[in-house]
């Protein structure tokens, strides 16, 4: 954002363009051990124009040429982590969910790729769920969706039945945007390459390695473990370094 803290005070510096941040950052860093930088534009970019877009690839190569301005302008060897919370996929297709779910629902809570339905009767909940599989949606509810998706079960967050669409889908109207215009989306359930993030380390004295299979929930404690910061008992991650 980035987040300032010397073990005595956080506070966070906000600002919604990427270079204004990192310009920050550059500053922070002469006076601070750790600067965080969330970068948002790739992200508004990328929903906008879409994946493997002349527009997210020249942001992409501005941000390289920022951040190695930074690493290289530096009489300190700075130590780098990099790493994202998701992909994104192109969307191809709009589907709109709620003249199915609205008769059926006490409430609902419709986002950019799943809907949430709370049933005025339960009994019907079946009915409903043949009609959704039919139009080609994934369903989720108590009977499964902490073995697929590893989400405990819970009513007051993910209804009666959570459907989702397939990568490539998405939901219109939903209620965060006021237009279905958006060129690519994440937030899927169904895994494939191009929803995955990144996860870069550089420095801390580690060998050069690729990580297999680490999950968002692994990046907490890599980093403290990097640090050489004790790692919490109550992390569900586990260090991806040695």
């Amino acid at each position: 954002y980035p987040t300032i803290s010397d073990n005595k005070r956080t506070f966070f510096y906000f600002s919604k363009n990427d270079f204004k941040q990192l310009k920050k950052a550059e500053k922070l860093l002469k006076k601070n051990s750790v600067v965080y930088v969330h970068v948002w534009n790739l992200d508004t970019i990328e929903h906008k124009y879409g994946l493997h877009s002349k527009e997210a690839f020249e942001h992409i190569k501005k941000l390289d040429n920022k951040i190695k301005k930074i690493i290289t302008s530096g009489n300190e060897k700075i130590r780098i982590i990099i790493f994202s919370d998701h992909g994104g996929y192109n969307v191809k297709k709009t589907k709109n969910i709620l003249p199915i779910i609205k008769n059926y629902s006490e409430k609902y809570f419709i986002g950019s790729t799943d809907a949430k339905i709370w049933l005025k009767e339960p009994s019907k909940k079946d009915e409903l769920k043949k009609i959704l599989k039919k139009e080609s949606y994934l369903i989720y509810d108590k009977e499964n969706i902490e073995k697929e998706l590893k989400i405990p079960y819970k009513r007051d967050f993910v209804g009666d039945i959570m459907a989702t669409v397939k990568p490539g889908e998405q939901l219109y109207p939903d209620f965060f945007r006021d237009t279905d215009r958006v060129a690519s989306m994440h937030g899927y359930t169904k895994k494939t390459p191009e929803l995955k993030g990144i996860f870069i380390i550089n420095g801390f004295n580690l060998k050069t390695k690729k990580i297999r299979n680490m999950k968002l929930y692994d990046i907490m404690p890599t980093i403290l473990k990097a640090m050489e910061i004790k790692i919490p008992e109550v992390c569900d991650g586990k260090s991806r370094i040695e």
